[in-house]
């Protein structure tokens, strides 16, 4: 007999929990009966009476600020453009359009923003007006490129050039620096080095010929006997 009562008090305190469970459950499923449980039809979607979750002015829900946002059947609840509506997480979610070439059309590279996206462009080109499409970034515009003397520009980058008689420092390839013409000229005598180019010149007694490389004597005995009172004797530079 004691036995007996000890298994009636066990199925009496079983029923019991059993009994506020499922009480639970009745409140659980009362609290929540506007939360649709899986994607509406298109009869639902078309319903007076339906309401999107989460609700328009949710926090969590980028939909607030656009309450009359179309619904289809695939995106059953209002969202921003730039966004979906994700059935599991019962949260309009963040398209990445630069994963789908059909969403964006960015000509070099494309970033994802919360809603929308983004292009930019390699270095050497700028973002034209139409947020899209890059063109070649002139660099000679602006202070020449940096370049000291000539600024060539070509697609997507420049270079620097120098005139004649200067060459392109080997470091950072802008400045142009005379070239010593004097180190291998023709000149017969002497050579003057000027700023991208040379003179040549010729020793006392002599002049420098037509083709402004080669000296010709000068023979003074020609100009004025060189100043001598009776004899001039020219002796090649000197008299």
């Amino acid at each position: 007999p004691h036995q007996f009562e000890g298994s009636l008090g066990w199925i009496k305190m079983a029923a019991t929990k059993l009994f506020l469970f499922a009480v639970w459950i009745c409140l659980c499923v009362m609290c929540h009966a506007d939360v649709p449980s899986e994607i509406p039809t298109t009869e639902d979607t078309t319903h007076s009476e339906y309401t999107p979750y989460p609700p328009l002015d949710h926090p969590y829900s980028p939909q607030y600020n656009n309450p009359h946002s179309p619904q289809t059947y695939n995106n059953p609840y209002p969202c921003l453009e730039g966004f979906v509506w994700d059935q599991w997480m019962h949260l309009c979610v963040d398209v990445n359009e630069c994963d789908s070439s059909e969403l964006e059309d960015c000509d070099h590279y494309c970033h994802n923003t919360i809603g929308s996206y983004v292009c930019s462009c390699y270095p050497g080109y700028i973002l034209a007006p139409d947020g899209t499409s890059c063109s070649d970034k002139n660099e000679c515009y602006i202070s020449n490129g940096g370049c000291s003397h000539i600024c060539l520009n070509n697609d997507g980058s420049y270079t620097c050039a120098c005139p004649v008689g200067f060459y392109l420092d080997s470091n950072l390839r802008r400045t142009c620096l005379d070239h010593n013409e004097c180190l291998d000229s023709s000149c017969e005598q002497k050579c003057i080095n000027v700023p991208g180019s040379f003179i040549c010149g010729c020793a006392d007694g002599y002049e420098l010929s037509p083709d402004a490389t080669s000296c010709d004597n000068i023979d003074e005995c020609q100009r004025s006997n060189g100043g001598c009172n009776h004899i001039c004797t020219d002796m090649g530079g000197t008299y």
